[in-house]
């Protein structure tokens, strides 16, 4: 009987040391430097979008890995299309930096942008796009599902 607790505790304690091995080594730390300015500038954009106005739609709403052309429709406070206006977009995994990359949009209309995204890998990504137009910036964040390639 002391033969077997014996095994099972030295079992549970190889268990436990290697799930901190395995973890420590793809943890990459903190995503962000400065934790306190990151929330208080979160705030900031957060009541910047709200006050202007602004919308930002995506469209399809189907990704799949690999090649795929992201349309993006941005409106004023009366859903009308931001005409005068300009989109940055950044591409990012939400539990990495290793995958960031910034995306070349191209204006196809009154309000309305497009871009070729390359996504590598399925799972969830975060777009950040920041609008400028009528003399302001606001930033947004929208995060997307993107499938493996062929699944429905």
């Amino acid at each position: 009987m002391k033969k077997i607790i014996v095994f099972v505790t030295l079992a549970a304690l190889a268990a436990v040391v290697g799930a901190i091995v395995v973890g420590s080594r793809n943890f990459e730390g903190l995503v962000t430097d400065r934790p306190y300015e990151t929330g208080i500038t979160w705030d900031k954009t957060r009541n910047d979008k709200i006050a202007s106005g602004w919308d930002v739609v995506i469209t399809p709403g189907d990704f799949q890995v690999g090649d795929s052309e992201l349309l993006l429709r941005i409106t004023d406070r009366k859903g009308n299309p931001l005409a005068d206006s300009a989109v940055a977009v950044r591409l990012s995994r939400p539990h990495t930096n290793a995958s960031d990359s910034a995306v070349a949009t191209r204006k196809t209309g009154p309000g309305l942008f497009s871009a070729a995204v390359n996504f590598p890998a399925y799972g969830y990504w975060d777009i950040k796009m920041t609008v400028s137009g009528e003399g302001k910036s606001v930033s947004f964040d929208k995060r997307i599902f993107v499938k493996k390639t062929g699944e429905k």
